[in-house]
């Protein structure tokens, strides 16, 4: 199937070929010979100088010849239509002629008798069947001219040469303009509409607000000058003129909704005067034709002077009434305002301040209620303080913070603290915890897991690398000996109570010494004897790479983990302890916040007597604390008021935020306005075509 489609294909496109050549060589053929006629026929007389001043009028053709030949025989005429563009020339017994629209008429399909005059690759018919004179032609061409020069300056009175009489002229119409240059007129300016919105959000977002309010004006009067000031003044532009005439006769365009109603005897050889009309309006003015064949009754109509368009017919149809009776007409002004406010809109969402949707209603609330502001310096003020949403709050006093240990990370530290009276003294209390500090502060971890002697390790290194073999880091390599083993049981006992995990690191242990050490005649709880009894003097030493011993490592990462989680959990609940009435939610928190987030998420990972000292010693430096800002939520949580407040609002940002805010309100009211007006007429209109039994205006002969 495709390969038929595809030559099918081909086929069409080698006619088609076929087809141009034939026109080109036919073409070129005709002109050859007209080129040939000065060489092969003799002149029967001069071109005058009428002659010669005519062919200039009509063709814009300077003849630069002065003799005159006749051609005798058949008219050809032949086009060539490809991707809609369209290739004509005539002959006259095989010469290519240039032939004029008002010969037409004259021309005969065999024995054709002219004069011509060649130039440039073309012969001019000067005479034509003794029926046309090209002399004569541009008389009637010339008073034709004059006549359209009359009619489009708007000169009142009879045009002769026309057949019409001006009787007044006027400015046209909006929906007149419209048709004449079609119903785009302001809408070629579509395009700036994203491109002012576009600018409008990158000053937003560069400049700020104020530099965006400012650009907003000059866009609001860009986009109503454009879409409503402009079509309005391409009306006055245009300049309407009633005329009085006869129609000749009438002609449907093939593929066009236009008919092409002339006003000038087309069979008479005079130059054509030809308007367009709606194709619907052919019942209204065929009324005006006494018998077919014949001109119609004078009638008045309006056209556009310089286009080809006819405004109106008689006293009844026009492109006015057209326009008014339908009822896009009847709210197109909803409609368009409508769109303009939906622009609007779109840009005033653009450019709102921050990510509080409540923001413009916050503004709007301070600037109404006289820019309410509480200064606090104990929570004892909150009380009598009528604190509300928008208010401009500034504490200056001591705060707990808090650690959520439901969804801790270092970047939550104090992302709400409580509003205290006095700041508080932090002391770790469970008496195990000089007990872990000290198991770290003595080396529990790296005697927990003993390493390779630095020395022993680069010879071991050089005999492998000669080897071509690779070692281990010397941070995981585990040097296992009855002293080390020893080590170990003696480094965790003390603290052994405090993990969960410490049996199973004893298990693991003698498990490995056994493994390692050879050791088989020993069970269960006497091989943890054994391994406490066993030589410590034995020189035997077994090297064990961290990765091949999961049991042992994976029980050692949670014993140390246990112990620091000791001592992290009393801090925890020391600095939880303290209880506040008031919480504060502050929208940004300070790098010395952050700071000490980190320090306490540390003590998860490495636990010391200084790490702990230093984030009580931050901890009581930031319990004093300053801040400014904007109330913007007021929250009651189990017994416990949270009070969420951001510094960036300050009051710039508040009657921006306020302007913004109601210009929304009033567009959106007004956008919602149009829109049910819209709907409304939408809805009447349906109703009166189902009700209207009304016909169509009869039209009025004038």
């Amino acid at each position: 199937m495709n390969a038929f489609i595809f030559f099918a294909q081909l086929a069409i496109a080698i006619l088609m070929l076929i087809a141009a050549a034939s026109f080109y060589w036919g073409r070129n053929k005709a002109t050859n010979r007209s080129n040939s006629l000065r060489f092969t026929e003799q002149p029967v007389r001069k071109i005058t100088d009428e002659e010669r001043s005519a062919i200039s009028h009509l063709f814009n053709e300077a003849l630069d010849v002065d003799d005159v030949y006749t051609i005798e025989g058949q008219f050809d005429y032949v086009h060539m239509e490809f991707n809609n563009a369209e290739s004509t020339y005539a002959t006259i017994d095989g010469y290519r002629v240039n032939l004029p629209i008002n010969a037409i008429p004259f021309i005969q399909t065999e024995n054709n008798h002219a004069e011509v005059a060649w130039t440039h690759d073309e012969l001019y018919i000067l005479r034509l069947n003794d029926q046309y004179d090209v002399v004569e032609n541009s008389k009637d061409s010339q008073a034709v001219s004059e006549g359209l020069d009359k009619l489009i300056s708007g000169e009142r009175g009879n045009i002769d040469a026309l057949g019409l009489e001006v009787l007044y002229t006027r400015p046209a119409t909006l929906n007149e303009v419209k048709a004449i240059e079609g119903s785009q007129i302001g809408m070629r300016f579509f395009f700036l509409i994203p491109l002012m919105v576009l600018a409008l959000v990158l000053i937003s977002t560069f400049l700020g607000p104020t530099a965006t309010i400012m650009a907003l004006v000059p866009c609001l009067l860009m986009f109503y000058f454009l879409f409503f000031r402009y079509p309005k003044q391409a009306a006055g532009t245009h300049t309407i003129a009633k005329v009085r005439g006869r129609i000749h006769g009438f002609l449907t365009q093939e593929h066009q909704k236009d008919l092409q109603l002339y006003f000038k005897d087309y069979e008479a050889g005079e130059r054509m005067l030809s308007y367009t009309v709606p194709e619907a309006w052919l019942e209204d003015f065929t009324m005006h034709f006494r018998k077919e064949g014949e001109p119609s009754e004078p009638i008045d109509f309006e056209i556009c002077v310089g286009h080809d368009n006819i405004l109106s017919i008689a006293d009844g149809r026009s492109v006015e009434a057209d326009a008014q009776q339908t009822p896009l007409y009847r709210y197109a002004k909803h409609v368009s305002t409508a769109l303009c406010l939906g622009v609007v809109l779109f840009m005033l969402s653009a450019v709102q301040e921050g990510d509080n949707p409540n923001l413009g209603e916050m503004g709007v609330y301070y600037l109404l209620n006289d820019k309410p502001q509480h200064h606090m310096t104990t929570p004892n003020q909150f009380i009598h303080s009528n604190l509300q949403v928008g208010d401009k709050l500034s504490l200056n006093g001591s705060r707990a913070c808090y650690i959520d240990t439901d969804r801790w990370s270092s970047d939550l530290f104090c992302e709400r603290f409580g509003f205290v009276e006095t700041p508080s003294s932090l002391t770790l209390s469970d008496p195990n915890n000089q007990r872990v500090l000290s198991y770290f502060a003595e080396g529990g971890e790296e005697k927990t897991f003993p390493l390779i002697h630095q020395t022993a390790y680069m010879m071991a290194s050089i005999q492998l690398t000669m080897a071509q073999k690779q070692i281990a880091q010397r941070e995981d390599i585990f040097k296992l000996t009855n002293a080390n083993a020893q080590m170990i049981a003696h480094t965790i006992e003390p603290v052994c109570d405090l993990s969960e995990h410490c049996e199973t690191l004893k298990s693991e242990l003698v498990a490995l010494w056994k493994e390692k050490m050879n050791i088989t005649d020993c069970k269960d709880k006497e091989c943890w004897t054994a391994m406490m009894t066993a030589d410590s003097k034995d020189k035997r030493a077994e090297y064990v790479v961290r990765s091949d011993i999961p049991g042992y490592r994976n029980a050692l990462n949670s014993f140390h983990k246990d112990l620091r989680k000791l001592v992290y959990t009393d801090l925890v609940n020391t600095i939880n302890r303290v209880e506040a009435r008031w919480l504060i939610e502050p929208e940004r928190r300070s790098e010395a916040l952050l700071d000490a987030g980190h320090y306490i998420t540390g003590l998860t990972r490495s636990i010391s007597q200084r790490s702990i000292d230093r984030v009580l010693s931050t901890y009581q430096e930031l319990q004093s604390f300053e801040l400014t800002g904007r109330v913007t939520d007021i929250e009651e949580l189990e017994g416990q008021t949270v009070i969420r407040v951001d510094s960036t609002l300050t009051d710039d940002v508040m009657e921006h935020a306020a302007m913004l805010w109601v210009l929304y309100r009033i567009t959106l009211a007004l956008f919602i306005a149009h829109l049910l007006v819209i709907a409304v007429r939408i809805t009447l209109n349906i109703i009166n075509k189902k009700s209207s039994t009304s016909g169509r205006d009869t039209l009025t002969v004038s």
